[in-house]
């Protein structure tokens, strides 16, 4: 089993709150991942268990789903046990029968199309013995202008007085507006450069672009971005020295929105190109925010902190970073800082809506429209895949959001006149 596919499957298994092994320690290439077991020596014990399944193309006008591999991946607890493989007939279908059906076991199908994998959502079949699944494939396309990175956030959770280090974790928020899966190009997707000197990198569950690197002081990661809005979340510590610490934080893709966020009243913050957004409350805890809008792409933002604690002086006030604030934080700053105002704008907007979307006609409204529209396409993606609306509603509204995201990304790259 590729790392690649090991990494994958282990982020649908393991819970949110479950942190995994460092990508890179003390800025070393990753090399082997342990986050995948041995598959086990003893042959499948046999059962009644059936996976029946179906791969379609999401990208329309794509090419036939027949005559595709098909591998089922079982898994005891998080260490893979065995491999079986099938070929789908013509219309897309597949079945595996005579399974085990265990509790604490698992199965994931993997679908490869067009040299990119695709995944099943997790299967327990001790919850249901004969389980139908669907695999969407997509069209690749490596038209960089598909992606837009609508917001990165950058949030100091502590500091680590022992090891003298400000512990740090990013959500990256992403939108694929096209039909089809982006690729990159010369086996790089997203690249994210960190500042010098991180350390101890974590990934976070949620972060399925593939096997990620760190390349000339970057994280770059290799899977496929498949259509519609992601959320990548990853972790590091970052050392320091006395009591400030100055980092620069740089940008390799366009970026609608770069926040640092920082508990409100713990350390001193400052940056000569932010502004100071106010605070924001996440959960029971008050954070100090600085943004800046759209990033020179190459350039780079100084920020400040101040007032830290004296490297040994004592153990951190904070508990460890790598323990779950993603399920904290990631609702809020992947989503956009600014979500309960964009719910306000588009719920007021829809009131005197007519037979088309009238779109703003300044940057600060079409952002916020746009960080709504990506909000409305995973809660659709949601309904749909828990099965309450049918396949041609969702089509359909899926659609007139991706045209219209496609619509406000030509606006503010100024391809298009205010259509209001």
């Amino acid at each position: 089993m590729s790392l690649h596919r090991s990494l994958v499957v282990l982020l649908l298994v393991l819970t949110l709150v479950a942190p995994l092994p460092a990508l890179a320690e003390d800025g070393a290439t990753p090399g082997s991942s342990p986050v995948a077991g041995t598959p086990a020596a003893t042959p499948a014990a046999t059962g009644n268990g059936v996976i029946a399944g179906t791969v379609k193309n999401g990208t329309p006008g794509g090419g036939g789903v027949g005559g595709l591999e098909v591998r089922l991946t079982r898994f005891r607890g998080t260490t893979q046990a065995e491999e079986s493989t099938t070929t789908t007939a013509q219309d897309g279908t597949f079945r595996f029968e005579r399974l085990p059906v265990n509790q604490g076991e698992a199965f994931v199908v993997t679908v490869r199309y067009q040299g990119v994998d695709y995944y099943s959502d997790v299967i327990a079949l001790a919850d249901n013995p004969e389980t139908t699944t669907e695999v969407t494939v997509y069209e690749p396309t490596d038209d960089a202008s598909v992606l837009a990175i609508a917001s990165r956030g950058i949030i100091i959770a502590g500091a680590d007085r022992e090891r003298g280090a400000l512990e740090i974790f990013e959500i990256v928020s992403l939108d694929n507006t096209s039909d089809r899966a982006y690729v990159g190009r010369d086996g790089a997707v997203l690249r994210i450069p960190l500042p010098q000197g991180a350390t101890q990198i974590i990934q976070q569950p949620g972060f399925n672009f593939g096997q990620p690197e760190v390349r000339d002081g970057a994280l770059v990661t290799t899977g496929a971005i498949t259509p519609g809005s992601h959320d990548a979340m990853f972790a590091y510590l970052l050392p320091y020295e006395g009591r400030s610490l100055t980092f620069e934080i740089g940008t390799a893709q366009p970026t609608d929105a770069l926040s640092v966020l920082i508990e409100d009243g713990s350390y001193e913050i400052a940056s000569p190109s932010m502004q100071d957004a106010g605070t924001a409350t996440i959960g029971d805890t008050t954070y100090r925010v600085l943004t800046v809008e759209r990033p020179v792409v190459g350039d780079v933002v100084a920020v400040t902190v101040s007032d830290l604690p004296r490297p040994g002086s004592g153990n951190s006030a904070r508990g460890p970073l790598y323990a779950g604030i993603a399920a904290v934080l990631g609702l809020v700053v992947a989503g956009g800082l600014m979500w309960q105002t964009v719910r306000r704008r588009r719920e007021a907007a829809a009131v005197g809506a007519g037979a088309g979307t009238v779109l703003p006609d300044d940057p600060a409204g079409l952002e916020d429209e746009r960080l709504a529209l990506a909000a409305e396409l995973n809660r659709l993606d949601e309904e749909h895949a828990a099965g309450q609306i049918d396949d041609a509603t969702y089509q359909q509204e899926r659609d007139e959001i991706l045209e219209d995201l496609r619509a406000i990304s030509r606006r503010l790259r100024g391809l298009e006149d205010s259509g209001g």
